[in-house]
């Protein structure tokens, strides 16, 4: 569904977000009483991250628009032969020319074709449907030339180094975050809000408190736009929705992201994705999706116990420390339990 998907996007190049949601709900083609399993519009929400940490689009949640990133072949950050990975829009004569090119130089270039599925209600159980991402496209070859001539003839563009770092360096962090907040004084709306609770790391559905700091969700009731604002007793700051809750974790100094040294895999909370560049660098260690996994009945860290996360593959230390820095988060050596793609 996800490939329809991205290649229905990649021919229209930008669209609105309702437009999205009609998309997406046809195309996923599920029988409404297993609604009651997964929350559909979680799916559509989580699929449309993804498919952004891969580099196939450009969501802007604010003025409810997709823009479809141009097909790239992105270098990825593992020593050796050169490898890459097929990122942004894609058409199905795009794959036709690359199964042609791999025909005509079997001895220098070698291509494989991951499925990717995105598992509901965070479980890693096969008891909940399961949706397919679009497929990962990974790229090996004999040297760079290659790739420049696989990428003259899909008529895009090559870029042979891995752009990790520069993710990481352009990024923000807690501190510039916090420096950024501009708070005003104000009444605590009387809006039905979700309250993020950073020892669950998940918001929950309860009235503001007037004291104390906090993270809060919205709906504004004029447009019906999402609206977060950080709380420190009567004055509140907007703070985007996935820095908010890495601020809000940081200000009782808990530490929530993992990594497995052995397997370099990196795992933070389903309920806290990795923020937009940060993102990026992750998935672009490797170029697929993360896997989804659980924690076990203990607490690990500051991690509550049996709860959802993204795992992360083929992240050096170096790159997830610069990752739990960029957070104001220690990162905590643990071993890390990986769920197949696919499975």
């Amino acid at each position: 569904m996800s490939e329809e998907l991205l290649q229905a996007l990649s021919a229209v190049g930008t669209l609105g977000m309702d437009t999205f949601n009609a998309c997406f709900s046809s195309l996923s083609k599920c029988d409404p009483e297993d609604y009651d399993t997964f929350d559909l519009k979680d799916v559509r929400y989580r699929t449309l991250r993804i498919m952004s940490a891969l580099g196939h689009c450009e969501p802007d949640f604010d003025k409810r628009t997709i823009f479809v990133c141009p097909p790239v072949l992105v270098g990825l950050p593992q020593a050796g032969i050169p490898r890459a990975v097929m990122t942004g829009a894609r058409t199905r004569s795009m794959i036709e020319k690359l199964h042609r090119f791999e025909k005509e130089h079997r001895e220098d270039v070698s291509i494989e074709i991951i499925r990717q599925n995105l598992k509901t209600k965070f479980s890693i159980k096969n008891e909940s449907p399961t949706f397919p991402l679009p497929n990962a496209i990974l790229i090996e070859a004999s040297s760079h030339d290659i790739f420049h001539q696989l990428g003259a003839i899909l008529k895009i563009e090559y870029i042979p180094y891995s752009p990790v770092p520069y993710f990481l360096e352009f990024s923000a962090n807690i501190k510039i975050l916090e420096e950024s907040l501009e708070f005003f004084h104000s009444a605590i709306p009387d809006w039905t809000s979700w309250i993020f609770n950073p020892i669950h790391l998940r918001f929950e559905k309860r009235k503001n408190s007037n004291e104390g700091s906090f993270l809060a969700s919205y709906v504004r009731p004029i447009d019906q736009q999402r609206l977060h604002i950080y709380w420190i007793n009567e004055k509140g700051a907007e703070i985007d929705r996935d820095w908010g809750r890495w601020f809000a974790v940081s200000k009782i100094n808990n530490n929530v992201i993992l990594y497995d040294k052995k397997q370099q895999a990196l795992a933070v909370p389903a309920t806290m994705p990795l923020p937009g560049l940060l993102s990026r660098a992750a998935v672009l260690c490797s170029g697929k999706s993360p896997n989804s996994s659980i924690t076990g009945e203990s607490k690990i860290a500051d991690i509550p116990p049996g709860h959802p996360m993204d795992v992360f593959i083929s992240v050096p230390l170096g790159i997830a420390e610069e990752i739990s820095q960029k957070l104001e988060q220690r990162l905590q050596f643990n071993r890390i339990e990986l769920q197949t793609q696919g499975e």
